[in-house]
């Protein structure tokens, strides 16, 4: 995991300029036109999580949606530096081990799963902080040829990725008691799910 740190901690500083051009920019726009889509109707009443907000790109469009509590989470202090909203709530914490006693509307992880040691954790903290009319979004890299294109990619930075299958997707949330309320791929190698408590 210390790896993993300190590689977007080095990223950082570059991070939001690189995923604006090229190939990422392209990837970056159909995730996120695919994680709007599956968003409940917001209001500046809707309490949201971003679990590895990164720099805050998916922030942003959590906050165009009028949002105005908002908490996002990351271990690494110089991606939270990136955020400059003074309508967030900026925490550094793991995402496996951060759970507090506060209910959201709506919980967000896009791309950092498959960072994580321990995917249940998150699962685990996720249904006891969301509200019980809430979603989870989850975005993550699935189990097949251009996944694991994906994860040699990140390998050749010293990164060990996880890749998912939708039965492994499916066990960790039966686990954590949530349930599936839709889900949708994005290339052949992304895809995201929307997630209840009920």
């Amino acid at each position: 995991m210390n790896s993993v740190k300190s590689h977007f901690e080095n990223a950082a500083p570059e991070y939001t300029q690189k995923s604006k051009s090229g190939l990422w920019k392209i990837i970056r726009n159909a995730e996120a036109k695919g994680v709007m889509s599956l968003l409940p109707l917001t209001t500046s009443a809707t309490s949201a999580l971003e679990l590895g907000c990164g720099t805050g790109y998916y922030s942003d469009l959590l906050l165009s949606r009028k949002i105005k509590n908002l908490t996002c989470v990351d271990f690494s202090e110089e991606m939270l530096n990136q955020l400059k909203s003074p309508l967030v709530k900026k925490v550094k914490a793991d995402i496996e081990n951060y759970n507090v006693n506060e209910k959201f509307d709506v919980i967000l992880c896009a791309g950092a799963l498959e960072f994580t040691e321990d995917p249940q954790k998150v699962f685990e903290n996720v249904s006891s902080m969301l509200s019980p009319t809430g979603v989870f979004i989850l975005l993550y890299p699935t189990e097949n040829f251009l996944g694991r294109f994906y994860r040699r990619h990140h390998k050749r930075n010293g990164l060990n990725v996880k890749l998912f299958s939708d039965e492994i997707i499916q066990g960790l949330s039966k686990a954590a008691g949530l349930f599936s309320a839709g889900s949708l791929a994005v290339f052949p190698f992304t895809r995201i799910v929307k997630l209840t408590n009920a």
